[in-house]
């Protein structure tokens, strides 16, 4: 942004509107959501990817608004950190293109709109609303134009680095699977040195990067029995495995499930087993949905099984209506006790049995007791409501996140929490 001859009112005020932006904590929610609406259907399928871009979006929204209430005169600098060059990584190893510039450019209109909105309904004084529109315009531009040549940049290294690299193929070779390309067996088996023929079972497995690099070879050697072909680890992310494995008595889903819950600080989402090629991605499609699930949820267990969350999965297809069965059947003062509300989930899902209660919290029987009792007295309904829907409701409360409004769910970021301000 040139500094021509702005006047200290205009500093101020730009500095004004910027805190203002980010004290409207749903601007950038709603921005967020409105660019990911413009992700292809293939990107937005991939729960990993659709959160990559998303964390993207709202670091670059940050960076801009955030520079402003620094420096209103300062050119902003293109926003080069892990949140945004990493997916770049991620889209050219999936075999797709950058179109997520589009999303650059849309979200530059959206963003721009916004911003707009807050300077007009902040600034009462017309000149020097139209002054801080102008000048702010032109610093969005030169942001946006700056952070778009570093990816197209950093997309041209990693393309060539990928036509040099046999995972990047095998995930290539995995994904054109997953979505449907009409890619022979015998090709997509070639590539990704593993037979469709049989019964498969899937999981998605994402920590930190260092972590996923370090646990590969403890994975592999879970999926590994004498009897059994080698499964298929697939690095799709710089922080997510993509992993198959035939079926057998000892590697069902379950018991793998198991066993990955002890290799450490790792999240896995496990799907179901079925046979062939439509089996290798209805395996993996499940996987997908359970890590949808977890990903948008407020504290989810480490390892997730599709059969365990399969209900789960279908009652929140219709997410507002999900919401509306626990507070209707839980109400806002449970739900405003979250100890209280797992607790009683507990009790219900151990079939009512105060004993067993305990033993999985680890406390008193009579602790489980007190809190159940209180939790019964609470409920809107009493002890009324019927068991089925309790129970349901008990479960979802457990997996919706902040994005719905849980009123159990803290705030898991503040976008205006920047020290620097």
């Amino acid at each position: 942004m040139r500094q021509d001859d702005p006047s200290s009112d205009v500093y101020e005020a730009i500095r004004r509107c910027a805190h203002e932006f980010l004290a409207r904590t749903h601007l950038l929610d709603e921005l967020d959501a409105a660019v990911v609406d413009t992700l292809s259907d293939e990107t937005r399928g991939d729960p990993a990817l659709v959160a990559a871009i998303s964390a993207s979006n709202r670091s670059n929204v940050l960076h801009w608004v955030r520079s402003l209430a620094r420096d209103p005169y300062a050119p902003v600098p293109a926003n080069t950190s892990p949140d945004v060059l990493d997916p770049v990584y991620d889209v050219v190893r999936r075999g797709l293109e950058l179109l997520a510039l589009d999303g650059y450019r849309i979200g530059q209109h959206l963003l721009h709109s916004a911003w707009n909105e807050v300077v007009l309904s902040t600034v009462d004084d017309a000149s020097t609303a139209r002054q801080i529109l102008r000048m702010t315009s032109t610093s969005l531009a030169d942001f946006v134009g700056g952070t778009m040549r570093v990816l197209l940049e950093k997309f041209t290294v990693h393309r060539e680095e990928a036509m040099r690299d046999s995972t990047a193929e095998r995930l290539r070779a995995a994904s054109w699977l997953v979505e449907g390309a009409p890619i022979a067996d015998a090709r997509a088996e070639a590539l990704l040195r593993y037979r469709l023929q049989g019964r498969h079972c899937a999981a998605i497995l994402w920590s930190d990067e260092s972590t996923i690099i370090d646990l590969q070879q403890q994975i592999d050697a879970v999926l590994r029995v004498p009897e059994a072909p080698s499964p298929l680890l697939i690095k799709a992310t710089k922080t997510t495995l993509w992993v198959w494995w035939s079926w057998s008595e000892t590697l069902t889903p379950a018991k793998v499930a198991e066993r990955l819950g002890t290799l450490g600080p790792l999240r896995a989402a496990v799907g179901t087993a079925a046979a062939g090629r439509s089996g290798f991605v209805q395996a993996h499609l499940h996987a997908r949905a359970v890590q949808d699930l977890v990903l948008q949820a407020t504290d989810p267990p480490a390892v997730t099984c599709y059969d365990d969350v399969q209900a789960i999965i279908v009652a929140m297809t219709d997410r507002s209506a999900a919401r509306d069965l626990v507070r209707r059947t839980l109400g806002d003062r449970l739900l405003s006790s979250p100890d209280l509300v797992e607790t009683l989930r507990l009790y219900v899902r151990l079939q009512s049995n105060a004993t067993r209660t305990a033993e999985a919290a680890g406390t008193h029987r009579n602790t489980i007791q007190a809190r159940v009792d209180k939790a019964l007295r609470t409920l809107p309904g009493g002890r009324d409501i019927p068991p089925l829907q309790l129970e349901l409701a008990l479960e979802l409360s457990r997996w919706l996140s902040r994005h719905d409004g849980s009123p159990t769910a803290a705030s898991q970021d503040d976008p205006r929490a920047d020290p620097t301000l």
